[in-house]
């Protein structure tokens, strides 16, 4: 087998906050302080562009079959903008107060999520003015997942929350804003990042202690802390305390983050190829693509990094 990283440089001036690509891979988009959106074609066919928002876009996602991309802001608003044109179609203001950590697609068509450091969770539609639901909390909120299904549907209406505290939440998008079940972490300080194994079974946290837990999910949606390999100390430390991000690979075998692919069975590192490629850069971002098998990394410098294994 052998692994190649290719680097998607010139678009951002400063760091790349965040990244993600088409499901068919040819596409990539990041987001950077600097506040430009970078869309790429890595095929080669097409030009990489930029679109200068005039605000920071901490997060960015793919949306509607990648013919959208859902943006928060370091201002509070949530924006979707037309991929192929680069133009803002709808901006929310009013959910959240401050930063927005992370914004995902939700269960339905018309419906994504967000939270903020003013600790609230809002789900939007995008037909409507406001949110549809908003939970506020005490703490602020760092990161936000979706559920996954294990029989195909690939997404699940369960919502998972995190962050300065470090506790795991579940919200169902069926009951409104009702908390279904709550799971306290062993985090030293709080999370970063969570992230749902493809098959719906387990969910990840990434704390800024460096370290990988885990923690299984029922049928519910309610999950617990697992008491065999439940955590996975880090070889790196995120020095600069960014949002760092983490993604599992292939079901429940391999954790993403900080650069390094793990395998959680045995908390061996078997990829630091990523790590390697960012040459004393902080990695930021990491995402898994299930459909083309790649991962994808942004970096402290503004470049993405894009991953393969050929066998």
């Amino acid at each position: 087998m052998s692994e190649s990283v290719c680097r998607l440089a010139g678009l951002h001036e400063g760091a790349a906050l965040s990244c993600d690509s088409s499901r068919d891979g040819k596409m990539v988009i990041s987001s950077g302080i600097d506040g430009k959106v970078g869309i790429w074609d890595v095929t080669g066919e097409g030009a990489q562009y930029e679109i200068d928002s005039g605000v920071v876009n901490t997060c960015v996602r793919l949306w509607q079959g990648s013919s959208q991309l859902l943006a928060g802001c370091a201002n509070g608003k949530v924006c979707i903008y037309d991929v192929e044109t680069g133009r803002k179609m709808r901006q929310w203001g009013g959910g959240h107060k401050r930063v927005v950590n992370e914004i995902v697609g939700l269960c339905e068509e018309h419906l994504f999520g967000s939270v903020s450091d003013d600790g609230t969770l809002c789900w939007w539609d995008s037909r409507v003015r406001k949110p549809v639901g908003r939970v506020v909390g005490e703490f602020p909120l760092l990161t936000l997942a979706l559920g996954r299904r294990g029989d195909g549907d690939e997404r699940s209406p369960f919502l998972y929350t995190s962050g300065v505290e470090p506790v795991v939440r579940c919200y169902d998008l069926r009951k409104n804003t009702d908390l279904i079940a709550e799971c306290e972490t062993t985090h030293a300080t709080g999370v970063s990042s969570l992230c749902v194994s493809s098959n719906g079974s387990r969910v990840c946290s990434l704390g800024f202690d460096d370290n990988l837990q885990f923690h299984d999910i029922d049928a519910s949606g309610k999950l617990k802390n697992r008491q065999d390999g439940a955590t996975i100390e880090l070889p790196n430390s995120n020095r600069d305390r960014f949002l760092s991000r983490c993604s599992l690979m292939e079901g429940v075998r391999y954790v993403l983050a900080y650069g390094y692919i793990i395998d959680i069975a045995s908390a061996v590192i078997v990829s630091d190829k990523l790590q390697q490629a960012a040459d004393g850069c902080q990695i930021i971002d990491m995402m898994y693509n299930e459909s083309t098998k790649h991962a994808l990394a942004s970096c402290s410098d503004g470049t993405v990094l894009l991953y393969s294994l050929e066998k």
